[in-house]
């Protein structure tokens, strides 16, 4: 994996270099026709205006590219997450001017090109620990009629929360009501933040359920609390 890494740059490198080389030798081979530096210059710049014109993604990507190795959000066989474009699955090949995913759910292969991901929120699930929460609410029979608008907009909402991974779910039925199960897989960096960042992500997650399920004038019954962590 690492070879094809190492390859990836060296073509990078290799492109920026043919690209000098061959602006240097039109230069001058213009200079050698007898044609004048301000001529030169001129048609120098057409050249680089079409030029530029006709690879604007491609400099696009490659300078992506390079701000994306700084960063260094993944490495090959790692599982990436990016919710914005709903992308989720393994980096199995990187390029030039993108990335292959192998998709978690279809194992469909995603060509990602650096241009699309260079201003979006990658979650690298391989290098991150994942702290599982859990939390049960109980719905009284009586708000039946109100389940489905708690469940739907439970789920929209954690979607939109870039650093959780997740679902909402009934889960079953008790003397007092029915069940609505929240499970969050909160991904956490390992920095100095990490903590404070879940903490904050599990108590915003349960206090906006509690505002849904309020909002729909539906009543929370006696709540079973349960959190784990694991690492894998």
């Amino acid at each position: 994996m690492r070879g094809k890494e190492d390859e990836a740059g060296k073509n990078q490198h290799t492109s920026v270099l043919s690209i000098s080389l061959f602006c240097g030798l039109f230069l001058a081979t213009l200079k050698i026709w007898g044609i004048s530096d301000h001529s030169a210059l001129v048609t120098g710049d057409i050249l680089g205006a079409a030029i530029s014109f006709a690879s604007k993604d491609v400099f696009e990507n490659f300078l992506n590219e390079l701000w994306l190795r700084f960063l260094e959000p993944y490495k090959l066989g790692d599982n990436i997450v990016v919710k914005s474009d709903k992308l989720d699955g393994k980096v199995m090949d990187i390029r030039l001017t993108s990335i292959t995913i192998i998709d978690k759910k279809t194992g469909a292969h995603i060509v990602v090109p650096y241009t699309s991901l260079s201003q979006k929120i990658i979650f690298n699930v391989s290098q991150a620990t994942r702290v599982v929460v859990e939390e049960k609410f109980t719905i009284p029979f009586k708000d039946l009629d109100k389940f489905d608008f708690i469940i739907n907009s439970s789920n929209k909402m954690l979607r939109s929360n870039f650093s959780v991974l997740d679902y909402c779910k009934l889960s079953g039925a008790g003397e007092f009501g029915i069940e609505l199960a929240v499970f969050c897989r909160v991904i956490k960096m390992d920095n100095d933040m990490g903590e404070v960042h879940v903490r904050t992500i599990q108590q915003s997650v349960l206090i906006n359920i509690a505002r849904i399920i309020l909002s729909s004038r539906a009543t929370i019954g006696k709540k079973d609390k349960k959190k784990k962590n694991e690492d894998d």
